[in-house]
């Protein structure tokens, strides 16, 4: 929004200051994440710190994540698709309305998009791609689900402004993805929705009298498990028991947890104690409870 003010230099700095400090607050407030961008720049500066190795680490990354953006779902693809075809068609409209050349086609493009609302769009969907290529990562639907609310802001705002074709453009294009879409969110989420109550029943039977809220309790780490993945039957544990997700492929020592909820026994310190239709309940001997 500091682009109104027509004032590129300043609406660029305050912007960039501006996103940079949230950025900043968010790294020292959030939870660091050992598998992301950020954690892995850390390690590698504080082994290596030569301009030469930075420049490196930074290059190979933005190459890395380039060459994903063609990969994935068809869906992840054809959002950076579209993420990229608006930006092209913003700075060819941009360019015609300032440039020299092709004289004829200068009238259409000032009344195609008014300058700030042209590098509103710029900045708002090339920023983002830009930080995903760079700092963060294109795989998957982790690039989706950041860019995707950025690509609905922008068709918004050229729904507000009457920019009706560019939009059409775009909602043509996703209605013929349409079954993709279908096909793509039925994979992700019907099994949501399939949840079998019985197994939820036998789940809940198994960890009776076995798995019990201690109110009395040293730390509040004795009332929780630890789990390898989100099944719905965690909905049934007793209530007061909190639980923790190993996001890896390995847990990592120690273990905090009193419980321990796993396919097999992979620590001298777990004591099995309850048989359940998603693995076995251990007791983790190791903390003090």
């Amino acid at each position: 929004l500091l682009l109104l003010t027509q004032r590129w230099t300043v609406a660029l700095i305050g912007g960039g200051a501006l996103i940079g400090a949230a950025a900043a607050i968010f790294f020292y407030t959030g939870a660091p994440y050992p598998n992301n961008f950020v954690s892995f720049f850390v390690r590698q500066v504080s082994e290596n710190p030569t301009p030469g190795h930075v420049t490196y680490i930074l290059g190979a990354f933005l190459l890395e994540n380039t060459a994903r953006i063609g990969q994935g779902s068809p869906l992840t693809v054809i959002a950076r698709v579209q993420i990229m075809g608006l930006l092209t068609w913003l700075l060819l409209v941009l360019y015609l309305r300032n440039g020299r050349l092709f004289p004829r086609w200068r009238g259409r493009a000032r009344a195609a998009l008014m300058p700030a609302e042209g590098w509103l769009h710029v900045f708002n969907l090339g920023a983002i791609l830009y930080l995903h290529v760079q700092i963060y990562v294109i795989d998957g639907w982790i690039d989706y689900r950041v860019m995707a609310p950025h690509l609905l802001f922008s068709l918004l705002l050229l729904v507000a402004f009457q920019r009706y074709r560019a939009v059409l453009v775009v909602i043509a294009l996703n209605v013929a993805f349409a079954g993709v879409f279908w096909s793509g969110f039925n994979a992700l989420n019907a099994w949501k929705f399939r949840g079998d109550v019985e197994q939820r029943a036998a789940f809940s039977r198994a960890l009776d009298h076995v798995l019990v809220y201690d109110p009395a309790a040293d730390s509040a780490w004795c009332n929780t498990i630890l789990t390898q993945g989100y099944p719905p039957e965690l909905t049934e544990l007793p209530a007061g028991i909190g639980f923790t997700v190993n996001v890896n492929d390995s847990v990592r020592s120690p273990m905090q947890s009193r419980y321990v909820l796993a396919d097999a026994m992979f620590d001298d310190a777990l004591t099995p104690l309850a048989e359940t239709p998603i693995g076995t309940l251990y007791r983790n001997d190791a903390v003090a409870c």
